[in-house]
């Protein structure tokens, strides 16, 4: 699979089987992402792994939260809608656009695909010491972008969701994560279902939309 290929194949999974992933793939995953490059090679990034009985775990505790109606809690503060820019506001009103109008009501649950943490088999933690410069921000994106395209090129689905750190204290009690450590991202991995809910992904902008070229001759 060339390059561009790969990358247009990567979207987000909302609905995994119930079939495990090797954990041979799992370390070749984490292994790829372990070559992003990072700030005076500060490689910032702590990685947890969840699996089997923790991940059941991880998920039961979820759920209960959930359905008790606690508030999320993630570790990086969550900005309201209205408090973006206007065109990343348009973006996101775009996405519940057509995520309605390519579902009749009814057809798919999402509010439940979260609630169960998407049935994911694995979730892959990222954390960063606490107070980390803003530039390690950057680079646990880029370890990210390149963890998901290795699972991307190896059939193995993912999504990175808020969902997977809204509630980050049971999170790190069950994992074992140290309390000096942020829990920044969560990125859960499977191989996908035939639900609905998978076959959706929202437009992205055109070239012309982001880029500036100048050109002083």
């Amino acid at each position: 699979m060339d390059f561009t290929a790969l990358v247009q194949k990567r979207h987000s999974t909302r609905d995994f089987t119930e079939q495990i992933i090797p954990r041979s793939q799992l370390d070749q995953i984490i292994q790829d992402a372990l070559t992003t490059p990072s700030w005076v090679n500060s490689q910032p990034w702590r990685v947890y792994v969840a699996t089997g009985k923790t991940l059941e775990l991880i998920r039961e505790k979820h759920r209960e939260l959930v359905e008790k109606g606690v508030s999320g809690q993630p570790e990086y503060p969550v900005l309201s809608r209205d408090k973006w820019d206007q065109r990343s506001q348009t973006n996101m009103a775009a996405w519940t656009t057509e995520f309605k109008q390519r579902f009749k009501p009814g057809e798919v649950d999402f509010y439940q695909s979260q609630v169960e943490l998407f049935n994911a088999q694995a979730i892959i933690y990222i954390t960063l010491p606490k107070g980390s410069s803003l530039w390690s921000i950057h680079d646990i994106g880029a370890f990210t972008q390149t963890l998901v395209l290795s699972a991307t090129y190896q059939g193995i689905d993912s999504i990175t969701a808020y969902e997977l750190v809204k509630f980050p204290a049971s999170v790190k009690a069950i994992m074992e994560i140290p309390t000096n450590e942020t829990l920044a991202i969560g990125v859960a991995l499977g191989y996908s279902s035939t639900d609905p809910l998978n076959s959706f992904s929202p437009n992205k902008l055109a070239l012309e939309q982001v880029v500036t070229y100048k050109d002083q001759l």
